[in-house]
């Protein structure tokens, strides 16, 4: 018997490997995790669309695990909300399961029926509804004669609770089984972007977690994945070759613009027909010829095919490169207001490490007090013609360095002063580990992790632009031109 369940299970496996390519290691991972029931919480992590919710509710339906599912992308900021939504899913398993047995008379569904609807204001009052489902679920399932060894709670996004720093609601689910008296096992599988680095960082208390991370797809999955769809238009003769050779010149072109595997999906099956439609109307024109002939006339073709592709490529470009600059300006643009001190002093001092040669931090910062800073005057800084504005690599403690120097220079009060420079360290730690997680900070490192060792170096990534640099910059009252080499303008547009 459990030979034949375990052939059921490896054909399940495999139907969904083959539905989604390239996650063979985190499907089995996180199977393996859900048959152990010691488990209380777990994290699936990684970048948008990288398979995390579909193959995570994928494998709960496939191997009929009882499971509740809240997408916090629809919580209204409340609480109440969710505790609600989460009960309601709750009675209505119930209600399903009990209907689901047809020999059991009237009186027997009374008595196994949900708990009375009651008011669920605050989480204590959440607490005592689940102990009540928890019993009659448990109850049901003894009647039923169910192996149902514990409940799932799945919650999707959960990223939006950390942001929203909710510390009680994060404490109250990842101790549910306790605080419910450990009546009927949970599970709490949270899907969420941040590693467990960054998740520690922006939560003041350690999760006791296990982690299935997925990763973004690389260059040869996302081909393999790519070249798997369809399409209506693709040519008589040879078309998954001509389909593939399109799909190598959008990854080669686009992926250091765009990493996301559904928008190149979507610019695969919006594009193809204009790359291939000269090939498309030859063959119309050339109906009369022969199988042979057509191959070598598409051939002979195809590389004519790239320079009739280019401004189409070229618009795609500049439209990405357009929602990625416009993307990040809108999100900056609008935490400025709410930025505290200390992330505007890292911004302009990572800003000054890239721009600024280190020759020039001597100038600006050692020989400079704080009487003679208001009666600089920048014409005494000549710009060599052959010295143009470019980013540089830097080392994290010249920056450092720089947003001390900052602070002492720039910061009038001697209070605020004092309280920016007391936990600096730390502080300003924190601030570069969550830039570099943003990609607002690039590393050039041996490794791909956060690191602050010697040996790594950063750059301020160019879709911070001058002017958010000097909004910045006008929050803490700063002149930055006053620190740089070259003087920068605000936009007019």
């Amino acid at each position: 018997m459990s030979t034949d369940n375990n052939n059921d299970d490896n054909e399940k496996i495999l139907k969904i490997e083959r539905k989604f390519l390239c996650r063979s290691r985190q499907i089995r991972k996180l199977l393996h995790f859900l048959k152990l029931n010691q488990i209380e919480n777990l994290i699936v992590n990684g970048p948008k669309s990288t398979g995390k919710t579909s193959i995570t509710r994928t494998l709960l339906n496939e191997f009929d695990y009882t499971y509740l599912w809240f997408d916090m992308i629809n919580w209204d900021n409340s609480n109440r909300f969710f505790f609600e939504k989460i009960l309601q899913q709750f009675k209505n398993h119930i209600v399903k399961l009990k209907n689901s047995d047809n020999d059991e008379d009237d009186d027997e569904e009374e008595e196994l029926s949900p708990t009375k609807k009651r008011k669920c204001l605050n989480p204590v009052q959440f607490i005592d509804s689940m102990i009540d489902l928890l019993k009659t679920y448990r109850q049901l399932q003894e009647t039923l004669n169910n192996q149902q060894q514990k409940i799932i709670l799945v919650i999707d996004n959960s990223d939006i609770i950390v942001d929203e720093n909710n510390e009680n609601l994060i404490y109250l689910l990842q101790n549910i089984n306790q605080l419910t008296d450990n009546i009927y096992p949970i599970q709490i599988i949270w899907i969420i972007k941040y590693r467990l680095e960054r998740l520690y960082r922006l939560i003041d208390f350690k999760m006791n977690l296990l982690e299935i991370h997925f990763e973004s797809y690389n260059q040869q999955e996302l081909f393999q994945l790519l070249t798997q769809q369809q399409s209506s238009l693709l040519p008589r003769n040879d078309p998954h070759k001509l389909y593939r050779n399109f799909v190598h010149l959008i990854l080669k072109t686009l992926i250091p613009f765009e990493d996301n595997f559904l928008n190149l999906n979507f610019i695969c099956h919006k594009y193809f027909d204009k790359y291939s439609l000269p090939l498309m109307n030859n063959n119309e024109e050339d109906d009369d010829d022969n199988d042979e002939n057509i191959v070598v006339q598409q051939h002979n073709k195809v590389g004519q095919l790239f320079i009739k592709f280019q401004p189409y490529l070229q618009e795609i470009i500049s439209q990405l490169n357009g929602q990625i600059i416009d993307g990040w300006n809108e999100n900056i643009r609008q935490s400025i207001r709410s930025m505290s001190l200390s992330l505007c002093y890292t911004y302009v001092a990572v800003y000054l490490a890239t721009y600024n040669s280190t020759k020039m931090d001597i100038r600006f910062f050692v020989r400079n007090q704080r009487s003679t800073y208001n009666k600089r005057s920048r014409k005494s800084f000549k710009i060599k013609e052959n010295e143009l504005k470019c980013p540089k690599w830097f080392e994290l403690e010249r920056s450092y360095h720089i947003y001390r120097s900052l602070i002492d220079l720039n910061e009038k009060d001697s209070s605020v002063r004092s309280n920016l420079l007391i936990q600096q360290d730390c502080e300003f730690l924190k601030q570069i580990a969550n830039l570099y997680d943003s990609k607002i900070l690039l590393g050039k490192s041996s490794t791909s992790q956060w690191s602050c060792s010697g040996d790594s170096k950063f750059q301020l990534s160019q879709v911070i632009t001058d002017d958010i640099i000097m909004d910045i910059s006008s929050k803490i009252d700063l002149d930055i031109n006053a620190f740089l080499v070259h003087r920068i303008e605000r936009s007019c547009f």
